[in-house]
């Protein structure tokens, strides 16, 4: 009687927050230095304890994204376990040949999805993030091309319903400028590659070295034209909020990603 009563949400955030320092302490005792924090920082999104020279080291390079919970850490979740997911049951032939297993897969990547944002804080890029892959998943459930302009519409206005400030928010016109820079590009070197133009990289060959070479050349090739699509978007808002550019962005994204 006379006790402060707690509602199941905040019970469960601090459920969550504990798991969330757990992890954390784990991570830091494996990885003791500014690698544990970076390991941190990309898993719970907590950055405090990255020195701020790695920080700004990161921002001159213009590599500042890694740390940044986004829609590239969501899609690398996101698409590992859909991957898995269908690996395993690739074991298992009769399934495979009568159910609809990459809805499946769908499914758990979603799941996977969600558990990373609550594990990660759910920033306003990270949550922003799991509203642009959840739409993504829903067209793929829905038999509906998952990666289109009308996704990144959808997603950009159901941001903006639950948050309408953010529009004005760096992160937010940083995100969609590049991701919807990267769908518009990517929609045309697909009419271009599916036009036959493009037969440094299509035209087939059984020598397995030389396939190789232009699988790990298209590799460094898609990175090298995302980041310039994405650099070049946002680098005109970036020059504007932060008063900072990258001219070597594209080289350090090339080295770094991969990795």
């Amino acid at each position: 009687e006379g006790g402060v009563s707690v509602s199941w949400s905040d019970l469960f955030q601090q459920h969550v927050n504990l798991v969330r320092v757990g992890i954390e302490n784990r991570i830091k005792k494996a990885l003791p230095g500014v690698s544990g924090h970076v390991a941190v920082a990309l898993i719970t999104g907590n950055r405090t304890g990255i020195p701020e020279e790695v920080q700004q080291s990161l921002r001159q390079t213009g590599l500042a994204h890694i740390l940044a919970i986004s829609g590239l850490h969501m899609a690398l979740i996101t698409l590992t376990a859909i991957t898995l997911v269908r690996i395993g049951f690739s074991f298992l032939p009769s399934i495979v040949l009568n159910r609809p297993v990459k809805k499946y897969a769908v499914v758990c990547g979603f799941a996977a999805a969600t558990v990373y944002l609550l594990l990660s804080g759910g920033s306003v890029a990270t949550q922003r993030a799991w509203i642009m892959i959840s739409v993504m998943l829903l067209a793929v459930l829905m038999d509906r091309r998952a990666i289109t302009m009308r996704s990144v519409a959808v997603s950009a206005m159901l941001i903006l319903l639950l948050n309408p400030q953010s529009l004005f928010a760096p992160g937010f016109q940083m995100s969609f400028a590049a991701v919807a820079s990267l769908v518009a590009g990517y929609e045309v070197l697909n009419r271009y590659r599916y036009a036959g133009k493009d037969d440094v990289f299509v035209s087939g060959s059984q020598n397995w070295m030389l396939q190789g070479a232009k699988t790990i050349g298209r590799y460094f090739l898609g990175i090298a034209i995302t980041s310039l699509i994405a650099g070049t978007a946002t680098s005109f808002i970036a020059a504007w909020h932060f008063h900072q550019v990258a001219p070597f962005g594209l080289l350090a994204n090339l080295i770094a990603m991969p990795v």
